[in-house]
This record gives C-alpha cells, structure tokens and sequence, in this order.
C-alpha cells in the first residue's frame, strides 16, 4: 500500500474544510520521533521546518 500524495490529502480535507484550513505544504516523514514514554516529539518535527537547529 503507497501513502497517499501530499496533493491528495489536500484534496481530501478541502472537501471538508474551509479553504483558508487547508495547509499549504505536506511532509512525509518515514517515521515519528517518540520520546522514551511513547509520545510523539512535535519540537524534532517543527524545528527543521522553522530553521531551528
């Protein structure tokens, strides 16, 4: 099964959303960075995308 494309979950939540919702870019990442209890680590996404090192 392929992930669906960053066009096609776009096109998904317009039909449910309005259109200033919808986001502008998608990212596809292989796999979610968790902290040691299991949780996911929003900061080690975010920080990439914001120029944060």
């Amino acid at each position: 099964m392929r992930p669906p494309a960053a066009e096609e979950l776009q096109g998904a939540v317009r039909a449910r959303l309005a259109g200033y919702k919808v986001p502008k870019e998608v990212h596809v990442v292989d796999a979610l960075p968790l902290s040691p209890v299991g949780k996911v680590l929003r900061r080690a996404l975010r920080d990439p995308l914001w120029g944060r090192s």
